[in-house]
């Protein structure tokens, strides 16, 4: 994992997230009380997507310029750097990411712009 990782950071991310996604619906469908046989395969597939196509790959970004606003532009590398760092990912890019899921899996639902949300 770590050498294709390596070689190919986006791909790798964006297969990792899609996967887990996928088994993060089916799970969430589950503990609502859904058999396999029931799961709506539309839903993981959408879920699939999101991860496949934007939250591995936006991630990938995200971390990249994150880590490089807090390395080079902040300096902030103390060890301590780590709660600023989780208090800018959980209030910028948590908030973000969750617009664009609902707003990507309304699109793949074939929802009306103004609908999704």
């Amino acid at each position: 994992y770590n050498n294709i990782l390596q070689q190919y950071p986006v791909l790798t991310k964006a297969a990792t997230s899609g996967t887990v996604y996928a088994i993060g619906d089916v799970i969430a469908q589950s503990t609502e009380g859904k058999e396999m046989g029931e799961l709506d395969r539309g839903r993981v597939t959408r879920s699939r997507l999101a991860g496949l196509i934007a939250h591995g790959p936006l991630s990938h970004v995200w971390y990249i310029v994150s880590e490089d606003f807090f390395d080079n532009v902040v300096h902030m590398t103390a060890w301590w750097s780590v709660f600023p760092k989780i208090f800018v990912d959980q209030t910028v890019w948590g908030p973000l990411w969750t617009t664009i899921y609902l707003f990507l899996t309304g699109l793949l639902q074939r929802e009306q712009l103004g609908s999704i949300g």
